[in-house]
């Protein structure tokens, strides 16, 4: 194996645990690391969001995006109601009860990954990502030429 195939295998290695450890954290708090982007996706558009956004901000499948709003309905956490200008899309606003449950969770999530970009210090924070905004950027770059 060359170099470069082993900085892949490494690559692969580092994504899929981050991955998995957003997942074990989301579990540990009773919920999927997807419901857990979704309440991200709702909570940083402050209340704004329509599941299309949701969808592509946090590149997940439409019905799974869909199935993860409805549960959240029914647990009477957000309110969703056609958007006056476009009735085929659906403004998602959390409930009190909503929004105090993402406030608890994100807090939780937030104050975690401060502490490990504090631990990491800044110099190392901001190679991390600048090295993926260079590595998105190549590839790209190189998979619109065909490669």
């Amino acid at each position: 194996m060359n170099w470069v195939q082993e900085k892949i295998k490494d690559y692969y290695a580092v994504w899929l645990g981050i991955d998995r450890a957003y997942e074990e954290w989301a579990s540990a708090r009773h919920i999927t690391s997807h419901t857990l982007f979704v309440l991200y996706g709702v909570w940083q558009n402050n209340g704004h969001s329509t599941q299309k956004q949701i969808c592509e901000q946090w590149c997940m499948p439409k019905q799974t995006v869909h199935t993860i709003l409805k549960s959240l309905q029914e647990r009477d956490m957000l309110e969703i109601r056609p958007l006056p200008t476009d009735r085929r899309n659906k403004e998602i606003r959390f409930t009190s009860s909503g929004r105090e449950f993402a406030d608890q969770i994100l807090g939780e999530l937030f104050s975690l990954e401060e502490t490990v970009m504090v631990q990491m210090g800044e110099t190392q924070c901001e190679q991390m990502i600048k090295s993926g905004h260079l590595f998105l950027e190549l590839f790209q770059k190189n998979m619109k030429k065909g490669n």
